[in-house]
């Protein structure tokens, strides 16, 4: 292969920094993931890539537009997403035949033979949201299209959060970044608090 055959395609691995790949024109998107997990194929199944809104086939060709900003994300599969996820598009109002399914409600038994309920709610939504102040938003999101899940915050003055949200705030586990790149917190938060 000559470097003529050579494209550099900026990808991302939830949790660290994007990271510029020199992959072959004709690639795809499972090949990328050989080239990002060293070939290693149980890893190459946890995860799967997002561009542009959209998840794309193992045998999607890799897409040649990507850069910094706008890398190819690579989320690790939650267990309880069972292997679909659905992308937003403009139009909200999309409802996928399997919503009903996953809908439901299960009950699970714990360790102290009670039997809780536990609502099973659908795989997370995965949107890029631009604001109105210049913040941007990549990640999972709710049906209200607010952070929920995992996904990466990065303001307009350079700080950035990744990590754990829900319903719009910091929940869970998450690195804060300051605007020169620097670690500023990391831990645990709890509705947008640092706890």
């Amino acid at each position: 292969m000559s470097a003529l055959d050579l494209i550099e395609v900026w990808a991302k691995i939830t949790g660290n920094e994007p990271e510029k790949v020199h992959i072959s024109a004709e690639a795809d998107i499972d090949d990328l993931k050989s080239e990002l997990f060293d070939g290693n194929k149980e890893k190459k199944r946890q995860h799967y890539g997002v561009f542009n809104n959209q998840r794309p086939s193992s045998s999607a060709r890799v897409p040649h537009d990507t850069c910094c900003a706008q890398p190819i994300l690579f989320f690790k599969v939650d267990e309880t997403d069972m292997d679909v996820t659905r992308v937003i598009t403009p139009d909200l109002n999309t409802i996928p035949s399997n919503e009903n399914f996953l809908d439901a409600t299960f009950s699970i038994p714990l360790i102290d033979k009670d039997t809780t309920q536990v609502e099973h709610s659908p795989p997370h939504l995965v949107d890029t949201i631009h604001y109105q102040n210049g913040d941007k938003y990549v990640g999972e999101i709710n049906a209200q299209r607010e952070p929920h899940g995992k996904g990466m915050m990065c303001w307009k003055n350079g700080r950035r959060y990744e990590g754990k949200w829900k319903n719009g705030k910091k929940d869970g586990q998450g690195i804060e970044y300051g605007a020169n790149g620097a670690i500023n917190l990391t831990g645990e938060w709890k509705e947008g608090v640092k706890i």
